[in-house]
């Protein structure tokens, strides 16, 4: 009888780790439904957030959302030693698989109201122009827009 008794058991053991592995399955795929719909949710958010972020910056919406990115990052990148024009060609277009096939001119869609100082005085060093070194943002912005309307 003792044996009967343990093979039953061994058997009822078998079959509520059976149910309990299948049920545990069952709350795993649940659970990462519902943690695919929030990470949609959260990446739908967060490209809208991206998109006003870069929308912001600039005065026009001629600019496709991967343009912006690019001139965003060439006033980000500016103050390197490095060349800002290869730096953000490689982060934004040759690391995501696109390929760049028409100039950019950021220049003309900045709003330079938006940048701190340095940023402007890099930007107007970049374009070689002289005497900035001693003016303050009000001058720094008058000489931008009259750079714009050259442009």
């Amino acid at each position: 009888m003792g044996k009967k008794n343990t093979k039953k058991t061994k058997k009822q053991t078998f079959d509520y780790f059976t149910l309990k592995n299948n049920s545990i399955k069952n709350n795993s795929i649940k659970n990462d439904s519902i943690k695919n719909d929030s990470i949609k949710n959260n990446s739908i958010k967060n490209n809208s957030m991206k998109t006003k972020k870069y929308n912001k910056l600039f005065k026009t919406k001629k600019l496709s959302f991967v343009e912006k990115k690019y001139c965003s990052c060439l006033m980000k990148v500016r103050n390197t030693k490095f060349n800002p024009y290869g730096i953000c060609t490689n982060s934004v277009y040759n690391l995501q698989g696109l390929k760049r096939n028409k100039v950019v001119e950021c220049g003309k869609y900045y709003d330079f109201s938006k940048y701190t100082v340095p940023m402007l005085r890099f930007f107007l060093k970049e374009k070689k122009v002289k005497g900035i070194s001693k003016m303050n943002k009000k001058q720094l912005l008058n000489l931008l827009k009259k750079y714009q309307n050259k442009k």
